[in-house]
């Protein structure tokens, strides 16, 4: 389990089997992208493949030989940790099997400037986020700190609860998560409980959970848990 900033320079993969395309839209990318990000193009899926790299983003084509757009798809979801997929394409027909939880958009041949940008503003939108990253069970997740509702003790174990209404049991002590979550979103409030100040629009001496469950929040904590909220507060007006 480690920190996840996707805040450095990134590598995005374009893979597509017309060369000229691929120009078109590394010089369109480089109008909208930070100057250090990095590209690299490839032709072929199976190319791809062969380059044996996990790239932040790969804007990838849907048909083409050898090795296809979906099919190198379902092969990153099984073994790439990180890699998100915009899918490019000029068929319709094959876009329910594009569909994944790695992929972030789609884009219609020829690419409009109008829709790369929006395309764009979502990725950089995802690299100012800070990310937690873990295995649980026989899967690896990447969750963003800002989905992380509160964390709660429980013995030997926590556990991480997000916004979407999933549980996580994870083998670490509140101090240890203290130590990994962003003091700007989340505060201590008593022996049991860690939380994201977005809980508490409803005061600071309880907080209200999911599911209508309140908690206490302890006296050694609440001068920090006020002076935190209002920077939160001020942070996000």
């Amino acid at each position: 389990m480690d920190y996840y900033d996707r805040s450095r320079s990134m590598l995005i993969a374009l893979c597509d089997d017309n060369k000229t395309f691929l120009e078109d839209i590394h010089h369109k990318l480089m109008d909208f992208l930070p100057e250090e990000t990095r590209y690299l193009s490839f032709e072929s899926g199976d190319e791809f493949l062969k380059a044996d790299i996990e790239p932040d983003y790969i804007f990838l084509d849907i048909e083409m030989p050898g090795t296809d757009g979906i099919e190198l798809k379902n092969r990153l979801e099984e073994t790439n940790k990180k890699t998100r997929i915009v899918f490019l394409t000029g068929y319709s027909e094959r876009m329910r099997e594009a569909f994944g939880n790695r992929v972030i958009g789609f884009l219609d041949k020829p690419v409009s400037y109008a829709d790369l940008k929006i395309i764009v503003n979502k990725i950089l939108r995802e690299q100012n986020r800070q990310y937690f990253e873990f295995d649980y069970g026989d899967k690896h997740h990447v969750i963003p700190f800002d989905e992380i509702l509160f964390i709660r003790s429980d013995d030997k174990y926590t556990y991480l609860n997000t916004s979407d209404n999933k549980r996580y049991c994870i083998r670490k002590t509140l101090k240890e998560w203290n130590e990994v979550l962003p003091g700007e979103l989340f505060c201590r409030i008593n022996r049991s409980h860690i939380i994201n100040y977005c809980l508490c629009n409803n005061g600071i001496r309880k907080i209200k959970l999911p599911g209508n469950e309140e908690t206490e929040v302890s006296r050694l904590y609440r001068n920090e848990l006020k002076k935190g909220y209002t920077d939160y507060l001020l942070s996000n007006t």
